[in-house]
């Protein structure tokens, strides 16, 4: 007779599951802080702390001599250092530059600056001519391991090109012979050696924006702004050096015509897309719940480090594909993405830099002068009051939020959205 309870059964074996979901891994090359200065019209010299020698802190206020702006402030590289004020550093506008790409790249499907990711993707079934897959961004440039390699350490000159006694281009020079084969320009990049580095903080490390370009005996040319090149550590760098009534006062100027507060020396690397890396297989476990291990015989020959050929099939969609004869139900793959239109009349600088502001709360510094490009594009338009610049229905569209900065990022953007689809196995 049946019985329930009682008595010792047989074991249950745990089932393991057959599939492990792991979320894609991101390395995104993001819009460097000079170019979101450019958009808001701050001050060359002032956004990076930068004053004549004779510029002390008098009472709080700032008293520089080099070209006036209407603004005596600075912008600092972390908010903290302004004390008591509500204002905001460079290193939260670099932060919020990276929010609104991902942001952006997660809404249309694509990153929109220069990307590399890794993820594990399904393989459709098997075809007459090969297997695809979806990948979780389109616009994919190359299927490939991304590889950041040194180069060179290399001299930065600086020069005062137009005799107003500020210096206003550094140029350096790659070899020819440190230059790989099949290297691009778009590929260099320009590092702070470790010596110029803050030992304490995240300071940031690249020297960007620069310009590289191909000369006659082979040789690279690197240009770029000085200010750009100013040693990172010394925007920590706290000396006091003036009492006045309120007390000994912190300065946190550096002074713009002193050599020693740029970089001479920096390392050039270049990040790259290594096209041998091709795809890893995955393998379900089979219905017997046994590792499937009959799949050795395939007719495609792996590369040199183990991984299987593949292509991009549809560059737009995101769509790759290996051979047919390839026994897996699923695929490491790593590659570049990023939106590639020439002619499509869409101006990323200036959608990034608008966006980016809407994620910070406070302005760079407290000069109404010097903000009044930010103020316009952090405005809520949802708490307009509709006195002519009020509620529009772009606002309710917007995925973005109601900010300024977010609505026309939406309606730049909008049209560009990739559908979300089911690849059938």
């Amino acid at each position: 007779m049946a019985q329930i309870g009682g008595g010792t059964g047989t074991p249950i074996t745990p089932i393991t599951p057959a599939l492990v979901f792991e979320r894609p891994r991101f390395t995104a090359v993001q819009m460097p802080f000079e170019t979101l200065r450019r958009q808001m019209e701050w001050h060359d010299w002032h956004a990076y702390q930068l004053l004549d020698g004779s510029g002390v802190l008098r009472d709080g206020i700032n008293t520089p001599v080099i070209p006036l702006s209407g603004c005596d402030d600075l912008v600092l590289e972390q908010s903290w250092m302004r004390g008591t004020a509500a204002t905001t550093g460079r290193a939260r506008f670099r932060e919020a530059l990276a929010e609104a790409a991902q942001s952006l790249s997660a809404w249309l499907g694509f990153p929109v600056v220069r990307t590399w990711i890794t993820e594990t993707v399904p393989l459709s079934r098997v075809g007459e001519a090969c297997r695809t897959f979806k990948l979780c961004r389109g616009y994919v440039r190359k299927i490939g391991a991304m590889k950041l390699d040194e180069l060179a350490t290399v001299a930065l000159t600086h020069a005062d090109t137009n005799d107003d006694t500020l210096l206003d281009v550094f140029t350096a020079t790659l070899p020819a012979a440190a230059i790989p084969a099949g290297a691009a320009p778009d590929e260099i990049e320009l590092h702070f050696h470790g010596n110029d580095l803050s030992q304490t903080t995240d300071a940031p490390y690249l020297i960007a924006p620069i310009t590289v370009t191909k000369l006659n005996n082979g040789d690279w040319q690197i240009t770029g702004k000085p200010q750009t090149a100013i040693k990172p550590k010394l925007y920590y760098k706290m000396h006091r050096d003036n009492v006045n009534d309120a007390g000994t006062q912190t300065n946190l100027s550096i002074d713009v015509h002193e050599p020693a507060n740029y970089a001479t020396t920096a390392i050039v690397r270049r990040r790259w897309t290594d096209e041998s890396v091709g795809v890893s297989l995955v393998y379900n476990q089979c219905k017997c719940r046994e590792i499937c291990t009959c799949v050795q015989s395939c007719c495609v020959e792996p590369n040199a480090n183990g991984t299987f050929p593949a292509w991009v099939q549809d560059a737009r969609r995101g769509i790759g594909a290996v051979a047919s004869c390839v026994d897996a139900d699923r695929v490491t793959v790593s590659y570049e993405a990023g939106y590639v239109c020439d002619g499509c009349g869409i101006n990323w600088d200036a959608v990034l830099a608008r966006y980016a502001v809407t994620f910070v709360n406070s302005p760079p510094c407290a000069c109404d002068a010097a903000t009044r490009e930010f103020a316009r594009w952090v405005t809520n338009r949802a708490h307009s009051d509709g006195m002519g610049q009020g509620y529009r229905g772009a606002t309710l569209e917007s995925p973005f939020g109601s900010r300024e900065g977010a609505i026309f990022a939406f309606e730049q953007v909008k049209a560009l959205k990739l559908g979300r689809g089911v690849q059938m196995r």
